[in-house]
């Protein structure tokens, strides 16, 4: 059978490129809250040609993360207190809810136990490693596995659907949250006891452990967010 990519145009393969660079950049950091992106600069940045990135960019924009304003320079979405509060009030709804499902299941099923045993061993492993350059992005690789198997193992569609949705959202705002290495280390912790949780069947350990860490990430990036207003960065509100 042939490939769907295979058949794609080429303006619609830049424009999957563009979509994923400009995407990529946002949840790193690359390009801040509030930040104002040219055409012009998209296009000398990407090496794209104009039609590919207005695609681009209309899709970023339907994903939330980019601004359209007519005779406006597109622009990153910035940050708001409100923002981050509806975020993790809906996440503790949808993850939490996820994590007892698979919980259940992983007493059943041989593969789930052994996709979050092995990841907590990762976690483990990561967590007794020495601070080096690589800690923070193997801490980052192995937190998108997480969100990945746990938006897979749900049987509900809804829910896996709605944490990919929030996956940009999430992985941006991680890196606020872990900026200070100590809040790193323990949310390497956290995730520990995620997979534990699941891998062992526990649904009222698995729930709890997924609303703690969700707590203790939301009130590091609000912290994060205040204080950086206070010093005057960009692209962030903190009115409610």
């Amino acid at each position: 059978m042939v490939q769907k990519d295979a058949q794609a145009s080429p303006a619609t393969r830049k424009a999957d490129q563009v979509y994923t660079q400009i995407r990529r950049e946002i949840e790193d950091g690359t390009l801040n809250p509030g930040q104002r992106m040219s055409e012009v600069w998209l296009v000398e940045h990407t090496g794209a040609s104009r039609t590919p990135v207005r695609d681009a960019l209309r899709r970023l924009a339907a994903d939330e993360l980019i601004i359209l304003e007519p005779r406006q320079a597109p622009m990153v979405s910035p940050l708001s207190l409100r923002h981050i509060k509806d975020l993790f009030e809906f996440r503790r709804i949808v993850e939490v809810a996820a994590l007892e499902e698979i919980s259940v299941g992983a007493s059943k099923s041989p593969r789930i136990f052994g996709e979050f045993s092995t990841l907590a061993a990762d976690f483990r492993e990561l967590e007794n490693s020495a601070d080096d350059a690589d800690f923070t992005a193997d801490f980052r690789r192995l937190t998108s596995k997480f969100d990945d198997l746990v938006a897979a193992n749900t049987h509900n569609q809804f829910l896996g659907r709605s944490i990919l949705s929030l996956k940009p959202h999430t992985t941006r705002l991680r890196i606020i949250a872990h900026s200070d290495h100590a809040r790193l280390r323990q949310s390497v912790q956290e995730h520990i006891e995620m997979c534990e949780a699941v891998a062992s069947g526990d649904l009222r350990s698995a729930g709890a452990a997924c609303r703690q860490h969700l707590i203790h990430v939301e009130k590091s990036i609000l912290t994060a967010l205040i204080n950086a207003d206070s010093t005057g960065s960009q692209g962030i509100d903190i009115r409610s």
